[in-house]
């Protein structure tokens, strides 16, 4: 087995893991506490389910670095249970942008990643990640 520092510097499963885990939790905090204040209508986020009346609640599924929104709605099929009878689904793809870990390639990124393990001493893009909190509100918002 070849450690880790010799392996290439590719997307990594675990930065896509990472990044889509805390996104959701920050959406999963947001709507916790005002779960009615998102829109009905996004012009470039498909939204799937029946009526807003019958909404009972509402996921905001963020991908990880690489990955489409469209791709990932499948994702919502593995929800089988009654809960999630009435849940509107919305699948948001992020910007295209140069990510920093893979050296510079334009790909879709909500923010840049510096450098592939994340340690506890890696470089934060927290501007970056607020932008991306704030572009997220607004398509959210969109009427």
């Amino acid at each position: 087995m070849r450690p880790l520092t010799s392996l290439p510097n590719p997307i990594s499963p675990i930065t896509i893991a990472f990044t889509t885990t805390c996104l959701l939790i920050l959406f999963i905090f947001f709507f916790h506490q005002n779960p009615f204040s998102f829109s009905y209508s996004y012009s470039h986020s498909p939204l799937l389910i029946a009526s807003p009346a019958m909404a009972r609640s509402f996921v905001l599924w963020l991908h990880g670095l690489g990955d489409s929104g469209p791709a990932n709605e499948p994702i919502k099929n593995l929800f089988t249970s009654p809960q999630f009878k009435n849940t509107r689904w919305s699948f948001p793809s992020a910007p295209h942008s140069p990510v920093s870990c893979n050296y510079g390639s334009v790909m879709p990124s909500w923010f840049d990643i510096y450098e592939i393990p994340i340690t506890s001493e890696s470089p934060r893009d927290e501007k970056g990640l607020l932008k991306a909190v704030e572009n997220v509100h607004a398509k959210i918002d969109r009427r």
